[in-house]
């Protein structure tokens, strides 16, 4: 998936990935863009939606466990939560232009079905990690001082219960999360470049502005016949009268 999109270039005029950025590093998601900005056509539209897993409000065991534990371990692979807020930039910064972002704060476990359903979808997020992750989050004692040597206790701290107690906390706490959409568009073709001629004429005339010079450094050949302004003179006053 990070190494390229098997399509052409100009290829889409809607691209949209959503809840992934728990899945890719901060390079990798820069990679994704820029294989987007490809694919699409001009004026094409890229567009996600994703969450930042940073429960506000939360209780003790949610605050340890999710927003410490979890949030250090998911960083030692190189994937950062608290990017969410940062998409619209990260969309600028890769050349899409007309870049708009919106934040909508949903409930965790209060606030009516959303809410219930919103904390349900976390809790199992949590629960179906990925062991290694998970691992990352233990802390080892020994049981005690009789026990034989190398038969350690490990305490799992993102069990299922656990993670049962800390979604159910937010209820208790009135936590939330902040999801994100964001959409940018590719840019049109750029316009054909100036010609040579034209472009120094332009640079002439700008100098000749900065200079405060009015007059030509040569003089204006005449393009009309003789006469032919008494001509026009004749016209207009025969049309206004």
């Amino acid at each position: 998936m990070f190494e390229t999109l098997p399509y052409k270039d100009n290829t889409f005029d809607f691209v949209r990935i959503r809840l992934m950025l728990c899945n890719m590093s901060h390079v990798q998601f820069l990679q994704i863009l820029r294989m987007a900005m490809r694919v699409l056509k001009p004026e094409g539209y890229f567009e996600i939606t994703d969450v930042e897993y940073n429960v506000h409000r939360p209780g003790p065991l949610c605050e340890s466990l999710l927003n410490q534990k979890l949030t250090s371990a998911m960083r030692a692979t190189g994937i950062e939560f608290y990017m969410g807020h940062q998409i619209s930039t990260l969309l600028m910064t890769q050349g899409f232009v007309n870049v708009r972002q919106h934040r909508v704060t949903m409930p965790l476990g209060w606030g009516g079905q959303l809410g219930e359903i919103h904390a349900q979808n976390l809790d199992l997020f949590v629960r179906t990690m990925n062991p290694n992750i998970k691992q990352a989050t233990t802390s080892s004692t020994q049981l005690s001082h009789w026990q034989p040597a190398g038969m350690e206790h490990r305490k799992v701290l993102i069990t299922d219960a656990a993670v049962h107690h800390a979604i159910a906390e937010c209820k208790k706490y009135q936590s939330h999360l902040n999801w994100y959409t964001c959409y940018g568009q590719k840019p049109s073709p750029v316009d054909v470049p100036l010609s040579p001629l034209v472009a120094s004429r332009s640079s002439i005339s700008l100098m000749t502005c900065q200079t405060g010079k009015t007059t030509p450094a040569t003089s204006p050949s005449t393009s009309l016949e003789e006469g032919t302004w008494e001509n026009i003179k004749d016209f207009i006053d025969g049309y206004v009268d």
